[in-house]
């Protein structure tokens, strides 16, 4: 059961919550239940590189931020640290460099594993997605909509690729946004906060009266480097996460939403 958004003053500014005008979202976590397809996919792609099956745990721990900069970080682990299986970057491209007079340099081996790890990703990921998407979080299409009928743009502001998002957009109704900002358009992942900073251009809006709305840590700290009120969900954390997440949201300045429909009180509340 919901307990409402708990609030807090956020230390750089005078009054308790500014007027809200517009709306930032995390997708992955936040509005989207994509977990489980992401850990499987993750786990396809690297499983011939490596020559074992991560468990979810693992990948979990790693603290993925997004997909393709983490594949890419993980297969530079496994090439450069002489950890792949064939010791050529990737079984996918080990007839080709085998073949060649002289070994590739290991920058030609990691540029050409990183590829077909995130081939391997791409096409599990929409292989999977009928099976493994769990679908919009319950309520999420009316907290848009609410935002909506206000009068206020809304953005998401997201680690996902462009590529991935093209797979799942046909299989979610989440209505029109006034920014997209994915991890192809930023030089950094967030907590970098080039995103929100992107997604504040579109909007035409001060930082002070936006919200970023985010199922991370990462997500609030990008938030507060950019200026924005964080304020995290709890509808997508399991029970011993909650409370920590909420904590770590007011110790920044922000508030906790333990339901979308907990939204109304955010904006009631500006």
């Amino acid at each position: 059961m919901g307990v409402g958004p708990v609030m807090a003053s956020n230390p750089s500014t005078s009054d308790p919550f500014a007027p809200v005008s517009g709306l930032l979202f995390d997708l992955d976590g936040t509005l989207i239940a994509t977990r489980h397809l992401y850990l499987e996919a993750f786990a396809d792609a690297l499983e011939p590189l490596i020559g074992q099956r991560l468990t979810h745990d693992e990948m979990i721990a790693r603290h993925p931020r997004s997909e393709v900069r983490f594949l890419k970080e993980l297969t530079a682990e496994a090439v450069l640290g002489g950890a792949d299986r064939a010791g050529t970057g990737d079984p996918a491209v080990a007839a080709d460099q085998h073949a060649a007079a002289d070994p590739p340099p290991p920058h030609a081996r990691l540029k050409a594993a990183q590829s077909a790890v995130l081939d391997r990703f791409f096409e599990s990921y929409r292989r999977r997605h009928p099976r493994d998407f769990e679908g919009v979080y319950p309520g999420v299409r009316s907290m848009l909509d609410l935002g909506r009928s206000r009068g206020l743009p809304v953005g998401l502001v997201t680690g996902k690729s462009r590529r991935s998002w093209d797979i799942t957009r046909p299989a979610v109704d989440l209505g029109e946004f006034h920014a997209l900002i994915f991890d192809d358009d930023v030089p950094e992942s967030k907590p970098d906060p080039a995103g929100l900073h992107l997604a504040l251009e579109a909007l035409e809006l001060p930082a002070e009266h936006v919200v970023y709305i985010g199922d991370s840590v990462t997500d609030l700290e990008a938030a507060v480097r950019a200026g924005i009120r964080p304020v995290a969900v709890l509808w997508s954390k399991r029970a011993h996460e909650r409370e920590p997440f909420r904590q770590a949201a007011l110790a920044r300045g922000g508030l906790a939403l333990a339901t979308p429909g907990d939204l109304s009180e955010l904006l009631s509340a500006g």
